[in-house]
């Protein structure tokens, strides 16, 4: 008996180095440790994920370094080349002897293996930096899963507790609404909800989170998407912002193009908004004050409604430099006031009470 207790104790280190191994090897080959809870519904795969990071990114670097140690050799190795040729071709043109030659030569030769040889070495090299970034995109891709998964799962889960709950609620609101019913016909209605939904939210919960469990399953094996999908942004309203305006009380009738280059005309004695550089023009033309002048006081509310003629108007357009034409000589007693052409008439007449 102490014989074979003797042995177990020689032989637990042993198996604890084997299943230790046998861990380090899975987590090296991107394998991973299935886990199921008690529930049975749940086999979440829990991948060395940090360990396989961490070891690809040293990979990765040791690759770099020895490739860019080998570059620089190379480039050394073919500048040597060029300097062995020249070196060669002197000799021939200034009629080397044999031995000399043939030394140069030499050199020469094994100049150039040993550019093929280092040739070589950074193909290898470019070879090992490219497995090494597969493996590192593989266990990224491997643990985006994993964690893909485990939020796929939690809903399931969560929808079929939700789904129990719901059920029970339904079946009290059912036992109310059945007692209700037996009192007043207006429970019929939410009675029959109350048999609908006892019937079809379970089942509808429970063939949900199994498809669920599927998605989760597919995002394992490779056969989903790794990433969970975003929602899609509400497009965002835009904001109009009116421009910029100046409000400035006419004295004059003015004239000016707005942003869409049409003609726009505005009687005097009325306040209006225009562009701050319209309304500047025209303070300095003295066809408009601002609002706290003292004239606006003295002459608002003496407006007529009437469209001025363009010619008789102060032309706010920037360059036009004509002068607005004078109005009319006014008879006592009657008033001629300019209409639009489209009216057939030239004047129309206001007798003033007369």
């Amino acid at each position: 008996m102490s014989f074979v207790l003797a042995q177990v104790e020689l032989a637990f280190p042993i198996l604890v180095f084997l299943v230790l191994r046998r861990c380090f090897v899975a987590a090296l080959n991107h394998d991973a440790i299935n886990v199921t809870f008690a529930s049975g519904h749940h086999v979440m795969r829990l991948p060395f994920s940090k360990r396989l990071s961490s070891k690809n990114a040293a990979d990765i670097d040791i690759a770099r370094a020895a490739r860019d140690k080998i570059a620089a050799r190379l480039a050394a190795a073919e500048r040597a080349v060029a300097e062995h040729h020249a070196n060669v071709r002197q000799l021939a043109l200034t009629d080397a002897d044999d031995a000399a030659l043939e030394a140069a030569e030499s050199a020469m030769r094994m100049a150039q293996d040993r550019v093929r040889t280092l040739s070589d070495g950074l193909h290898e090299a470019d070879e090992s930096i490219r497995q090494a970034e597969q493996r590192r995109d593989a266990a990224d891709d491997l643990k985006r899963r994993a964690e893909t998964a485990a939020v796929i799962d939690d809903v399931a889960e969560r929808l079929g507790e939700v789904g129990s709950e719901f059920a029970g609620l339904m079946q009290k609101m059912a036992a109310l609404t059945e007692r209700a019913v037996a009192l007043t016909p207006d429970a019929s209605g939410l009675h029959g909800f109350c048999g609908r939904a006892l019937i079809e939210i379970p089942e509808s919960a429970e063939l949900l989170s199994q498809v669920l469990r599927d998605i989760a399953n597919a995002t394992r094996n490779g056969s989903a998407p790794a990433s969970l999908p975003r929602p899609e942004r509400e497009a965002q309203p835009t904001r109009h912002v009116p421009p910029a305006t100046t409000r400035v009380f006419t004295t004059r009738p003015i004239k000016w193009l707005d942003a869409n280059g049409d003609l726009r005309i505005q009687p005097e004695f009325f306040d209006i908004d225009l562009p701050p550089d319209i309304a500047a023009r025209a303070i300095e033309l003295d066809a408009a004050v601002p609002i706290d002048h003292p004239r606006r006081r003295q002459m608002l509310g003496h407006g007529r409604v009437y469209r001025p003629d363009p010619a008789r108007c102060v032309s706010l357009i920037e360059g036009d430099t004509t002068q607005p034409q004078p109005r009319p000589e006014l008879v006592p007693g009657v008033a001629f006031e300019p209409m639009p052409v489209e009216t057939g008439a030239r004047y129309h007449v206001n007798t003033f009470g007369v």
